[in-house]
């Protein structure tokens, strides 16, 4: 606000956009010219107790690295520097965005600018930051734009929410915010009030995107309605395949828009005379509700089996379009969309080229059969523990179904190893809660010491067959929801297995609980052997020392800082007199879970930064522990007599386990084996396979409470596409003609869905209609143009490009 080029995040990323002024370039605000140099400065506002806010944010410091790749990307020359106090990409895969900027040249200064200046004559900013590797006195770094990553607050309307509905407020990090329990989240002090997403507290897209569906699925199951029930069915659509084409043409003029570079009179004559071409009429407004219900009289009067709607793109009106033309009974095949405002920028002939071509298409259009098949509304769930014990009840309590197989002879999975959360509660008591409501539930069948042998079908209709140590049981379900979990790594650095009071976080955690811990010197050290990789010669350093790990972890685990946090003040708290020191890389302590952090902090416990150049150094002599470790403030190496060295070692999936899994549903795991969701941002529920959904951690390291999240979104996704007991076809299918399939198979290797198989009785390939979801690959990889699809005909296709050429 005092500097022309200082910019907050956000009207940073508006410059990034495509249609902004700049057309997506970073300018410099005070001249107009491109910056030679760019600094990003984190944590404004946030993580800051002095201005009330000690939360973190959560997001921006992948906010900051999405915008400097972009930066980066559009001007490869630009110096990119990021000031971060610590850099909390603990997201998943979101390490990796990390390495991406690195190996583009950006610039990561661990540093909290504490001044910054301007340089009138010149509008560079000097930001001030003390020397580093210990140097006494501060530099001052010269840059031509600066970026703040400004983290987010609850507006007042956010905080008088509450007050209207009488929830109880929690008045850290985002300042007011629904109190809600860890073990029953998105669920208020109030009944029947729901939360889910920032409202909540800081988070990202995912995150906010999952709570959004448990919390419907948390309602679902309090209304008990019946998805079945109460829905209004569309009429079957008219079948047009054997009538002659008869077209009307409805022009959209966009209030006047259009009509200022389009002659309509010459486009209304050009269409007129194409053939097939019944009537043409004019229309201010479409798109608008008003413009709907008179296109739709027009062809209710005018009994045509075509409609080119020739306005804005089919991105913007095409939905609209098919529901109306669904709920009346005609099938949405006969519209086409001719996008004649984008075309009206090349004036009258481009106008009416791309007119023409939505006629010729329309009139060589096929209308795709739209069928239906029934579902079972039962569901699997593979896994019993917090994620699959969540699942479960969610489905059960929506009226489904459920087989809930464990290979453990007892459900809770990790919960029943854990002792005590960050916020106080007992992770076994909710095993008990849940297996006892699982246990007692009429719609859930338990399947302990079992396994899944093989699985076979589709979405809507899977047929598995379980291990179980009664034998061989086969399971129809319509849907399956994989929650196979992950577990702590054993580590193979740092003298691990050398000594016994040399272990893991969570083995720690046991022996607090169990009262084996009774004080002295603790010291903690993370990411062994996580967010990292070995190096192309495989050097031996690669993983925290030790013999070369083929087996590193690249990505960031999510909970260890927050373990180590967890660990450290209850250590205090029996032991007072203890004293714990925590080595780190970035502490990622996201969230609200920042108060833990703090209180740590004043609680005495001695928090050190290194980096992987001065990891720490372990020696093990008899009964002795010796920790050494670079202090970066004073360049100095430290030696630490350790009565207990602590580990955080990340976590893992059962990766042989996931594979078979894998392999058995015909889903993907990534290259570190959890398994791939369908969308990173908006469907992490959902895997690659239709029907087949994730919880928990076997989509990636999560804490209790996000695992259960997960969990009931999984539910709600799952619910949501099985509760009509009925599948509907997409519309533009593909299909095969007959006599030109060789059965190549190449159609069967390009479909995504598996829509596609090889029937080698009738010799030709086949096509799942229910699986299908007109992507349209088979037809490209075809190469006898025996695959097809409605909608996109050979014969639409060259008589569209007939008219455009």
């Amino acid at each position: 606000g005092r500097y022309a080029n200082v910019l907050s995040a956000v009207k940073f990323e508006r410059m990034l956009a495509a249609g902004s002024p700049s057309s997506g370039r970073a300018l410099r605000p005070s001249d107009g010219s491109e910056p030679d140099s760019l600094a990003f400065i984190q944590c404004v506002g946030s993580r800051d107790s002095a201005n009330g806010r000690p939360h973190c944010s959560s997001v921006c410091c992948m906010f900051t690295l999405k915008q400097a790749l972009f930066a980066k990307e559009r001007h490869p020359d630009l110096r990119v520097a990021v000031y971060y106090m610590d850099l909390r990409a603990y997201g998943k895969d979101y390490e990796d965005y990390i390495r991406k900027a690195k190996a583009l040249g950006i610039d990561f200064v661990r540093a909290m600018p504490s001044i910054l200046r301007l340089k009138p004559a010149t509008q560079e900013l000097l930001i001030a930051v003390p020397n580093a590797d210990g140097a006494q006195g501060m530099r001052e770094d010269s840059y031509s734009m600066v970026v703040l990553a400004s983290g987010f607050e609850q507006s007042d309307e956010g905080g008088a929410l509450c007050a209207s509905f009488g929830l109880k407020a929690d008045c850290g990090g985002l300042m007011t915010s629904p109190a809600t329990d860890e073990f029953n989240p998105c669920a208020t002090d109030v009944t029947g009030i729901f939360a889910a997403g920032v409202f909540r507290g800081a988070k990202d897209i995912p995150e906010s995107i999952r709570e959004g569906a448990a919390a419907a699925a948390l309602a679902s199951a309090m209304l008990k309605t019946d998805a079945r029930t109460g829905l209004p069915a569309c009429p079957t659509p008219a079948d047009f395949s054997d009538e002659a084409p008869k077209t009307v043409v409805a022009l959209c003029n966009c209030d006047g828009y259009i009509g200022q570079k389009v002659d309509f009179e010459a486009l209304t004559q050009k269409v007129s005379g194409m053939k097939g071409v019944e009537s043409v009429k004019t229309f201010e407004h479409a798109c608008s509700k008003a413009g709907m219900n008179e296109v739709r009289s027009y062809f209710g009067e005018t009994e045509p089996n075509r409609l080119v709607l020739a306005g804005c793109s089919n991105r913007i009106v095409e939905n609209l379009y098919t529901h109306m033309f669904t709920h009346m009974g005609v099938h949405p095949g006969v519209v086409e969309i001719a996008d004649l405002r984008r075309a009206a920028l090349g004036g009258d002939e481009a106008a009416q080229q791309e007119v023409a071509r939505g006629v010729s298409t329309a009139f060589h259009t096929g209308f795709a059969p739209r069928t239906r098949h029934a579902a079972k509304r039962s569901a699997l769930v593979v896994g019993g523990g917090a994620a699959g014990l969540g699942a479960a009840l969610a489905l059960a309590d929506m009226g489904h179904k459920v087989h809930l197989v464990e290979k453990q002879v007892q459900l809770g999975g990790n919960l029943l190893t854990g002792a005590y959360t960050l916020k106080g509660n007992d992770p076994k008591k909710l095993a008990e809660e849940l297996t006892a409501k699982v246990d007692g539930h009429e719609n859930i069948e338990i399947h302990l010491g079992s396994g899944v042998k093989a699985s076979s079908g589709r979405l809507g209709a899977f047929r598995t067959t379980l291990t179980t140590p009664a034998g061989l049981v086969e399971v129809l379900h319509g849907a399956v929801v994989l929650a196979t979990g992950a577990m702590e790594v054993k580590p193979r650095s740092y003298g691990y297995g050398d000594h016994p009071r040399i272990v893991t976080q969570k083995e720690f955690e046991g022996k607090v609980a169990s009262g084996e811990f009774t004080g002295g010197s603790v010291v903690m050290i993370q990411c062994v052997e996580s967010r990292e990789e070995p190096d192309a010669a495989g050097a031996a350093s690669a993983c925290g020392g030790g013999e070369a790990d083929v087996n590193c972890r690249p990505y960031c685990s999510r909970v260890c800082c927050t373990h180590a946090v967890k660990n450290s003040l209850k250590a205090l708290e029996v032991a007072p007199d203890a004293r714990v020191s925590v080595l780190y890389r970035d502490l990622r302590t996201y969230g609200n879970f920042e108060r833990g952090y703090e209180r740590a902090r004043d609680e005495g416990v001695y928090f050190t930064q290194f980096d992987l150049a001065h990891r720490p150094r372990v020696t093990v002599s008899g009964d002795k522990i010796t920790v050494g470790y670079t202090e970066p403030a004073l360049n100095e190496n430290i030696e630490i007599e350790a009565d207990w060295l602590v580990l955080s070692a990340g976590m893992a999936p059962g990766a042989q386990s996931a594979n078979a899994l894998a392999d058995m549903f015909g889903v993907e795991t990534d290259s570190s084996g959890f398994f791939s969701e369908k969308n990173a941002k908006a469907a992490t529920t959902d895997l690659t396979r239709a029907g087949v959904y994730v919880a928990g951690t076997a989509y990636g390291p999560l804490h209790i409470e996000e695992t259960l999240v997960q969990a009931r979104a999984a539910a709600a996704r799952l619910a949501a596409l099985l509760a009509t007991e009925e599948l509907e076809t997409p519309e533009n299918l593909s299909y095969v003609v007959d006599r030109l399939c060789s059965r190549c198979g190449m159609c069967v290797d390009a479909c995504p869905y598996g829509a596609r198989t090889l029937n080698f009785e009738t010799g030709v390939a086949e096509v799942d209609d229910v699986l299908c979801r007109a992507c349209g690959a088979c037809v490209t990889s075809c190469p006898n143009k025996a695959a097809r699809q409605y909608g996109a005909a050979p014969a639409q296709i060259m008589a569209a490009l007939d008219e455009l050429l």
